[in-house]
């Protein structure tokens, strides 16, 4: 709760500043930025803080996309993060998905956000649906949730052509009673406007 706590004064501070800063409206100004994230893990992802996994088996996919707008040079809101995964361990597949938001820094701070490095601090919600798995004669049932997450995002675009970015990065997610995630996102691409 801290955390959410530090980013809303962040996001005050961000909006408190747009409101009293002299900005002048510029056409070269890139507003709009279309996310679209796409990743595949074989054996499960790198995570610290939880109990190892044994030898479970465990292949996921996922989806992601976002939208972030920016309100001043450098700085950017919006939706981080709405992702779809579907995964599948030993024999037992799940559909979740997650919803986050939050602000974007991007280095150097300027109108233009190509060949920018960036910074993301995010939180939202994460779905996990009702579950059943089968572990040699015991059988474990799981309700459905929708649990708090929050995350840390750094990374860079690479300019690929006019408007269009190559932007990976290396994401660290958190959510509630389970051990921190480490996600190193290869397959990012953005398109700014």
């Amino acid at each position: 709760m801290k955390l959410t706590a530090i980013m809303m004064s962040l996001f005050a501070v961000v909006l408190t500043v747009n409101a009293t800063a002299a900005t002048s409206s510029s056409s070269d100004m890139e507003q709009h930025e279309i996310l679209i994230n796409a990743n595949r893990a074989v054996g499960g992802g790198i995570s610290f803080g939880g109990a190892p996994t044994g030898g479970n088996s465990t292949t996921a996919f996922g989806l992601q996309g976002g939208y972030l707008y920016q309100f001043m040079p450098g700085l950017q809101v919006g939706l981080t993060n709405f992702g779809i995964t579907q995964s599948s361990s030993n024999g037992n597949s799940t559909t979740n998905w997650d919803f986050m938001a939050g602000i974007n820094i991007n280095w150097p701070m300027s109108e233009k956000l190509e060949n920018a490095m960036f910074l993301t601090l995010e939180a939202g919600l994460k779905h996990n649906p009702a579950s059943t798995t089968v572990v040699g004669a015991t059988t474990v049932t799981t309700d459905s949730s929708n649990n708090f997450q929050w995350g840390a995002e750094v990374g860079k675009r690479f300019t690929l052509a006019d408007h269009v970015n190559y932007r990976p990065s290396v994401q660290i997610l958190k959510q509630k009673d389970t051990s921190m995630q480490v996600l190193i996102n290869v397959v990012a691409f953005s398109a700014t406007f």
